[in-house]
């Protein structure tokens, strides 16, 4: 007799809480929250024991990753609202922060056939002056 037994590390994802401001970045954000665990499987698709539980709670500002305090990520688990404090998070990875693109100078405006023009400082595309975007390189005007 043969028993084919194995372990998996399994992800549960549950609701997402927000608006929060993200302690890594400082940014509005959302937490998604998750759980991993290790689950001990007979015929690799019978689960018959789980250890290794842990809760996650990832921002969607800047990626950051905490472990989330096991209380209250068994309260998100069972539905009840929760607010997560910074008390609650232990940073595990930091996010990335997105720097600030230097504004582009006004360019003048062209009468064209007594139609505004704009003249992309980027890639020296001529639009109308009622655009928000260079239409050939996407560069704000």
């Amino acid at each position: 007799m043969f028993i084919v037994w194995g372990t998996q590390t399994k992800k549960k994802s549950y609701a997402s809480i927000g608006p929060v401001i993200c302690p890594s970045c400082g940014s509005y954000g959302r937490y998604n929250i998750f759980k991993t665990y290790t689950v001990l499987t007979f015929f690799f698709f019978i689960p018959t024991f789980r250890w290794g539980t842990q809760f996650y709670a990832q921002s969607t500002c800047c990626g950051a990753l905490y472990a989330l305090d096991k209380e209250i990520g068994k309260t998100v688990a069972s539905g009840v609202p929760v607010e997560i404090k910074p008390e609650h998070l232990s940073l595990i990875r930091a996010g990335y922060v997105q720097q600030a693109q230097p504004a582009q100078p006004a360019q003048p405006v062209q009468i064209v056939k007594d139609v505004e023009m704009k003249k992309c400082s980027q890639c020296g595309t001529e639009t109308s002056s009622d655009a928000m975007f260079c239409p050939s390189c996407g560069t704000k005007f």
